[in-house]
């Protein structure tokens, strides 16, 4: 097994940068034109804590979270790379964030994914997430489901 590095960052990381457009096309392909709907939601200022995970210096995945609000960050952009997943860097990067979160003073995560990434859902429940009702803007969408983990 290689080794997973993870990089604490932001988000103009140039790797970061393109893990996103893989992951927006990646879901563009996944739900047709309803992702336009959820594009705006996915943008990530430079307030975002940011974490790029390689493999032999390839970037292979991504993820961050930003304040949601005082005690809550939101997790965003979480992404693996086709060829690269298995491989535990999906749950490498979530630990991460987690870590990364608590260092920062928040006491729970939260997080939105779509009803049809069951890949997503069972890394989410495997690491101690449990599903919310949707919170704001995704309350109404029915493609939708949240999650959240406290400590």
């Amino acid at each position: 097994m290689k080794t997973i590095r993870l990089v604490r960052t932001q988000s103009n990381d140039p790797d970061f940068k393109y893990l996103t457009q893989l992951l927006d096309a990646f879901l563009n392909q996944k739900h047709d034109q309803q992702q336009t709907v959820y594009n705006p939601l996915n943008q990530i200022d430079s307030q975002a804590s940011v974490l790029v995970a390689s493999i032999d210096s390839i970037p292979v995945g991504c993820g961050c979270f930003k304040t949601h609000n005082t005690l809550t960050a939101e997790v965003k952009r979480m992404f693996v790379r086709d060829e690269f997943r298995g491989k535990g860097v999906a749950r490498s990067l979530l630990c991460e964030i987690e870590k990364w979160s608590r260092e920062m003073g928040y006491s729970r995560l939260v997080l939105e994914t779509s009803i049809h990434l069951t890949n997503a859902i069972r890394l989410y429940e495997s690491n101690g997430f449990y599903r919310i009702p949707n919170y704001p803007p995704y309350t109404d969408f029915r493609e939708s489901i949240c999650f959240e983990k406290k400590w």
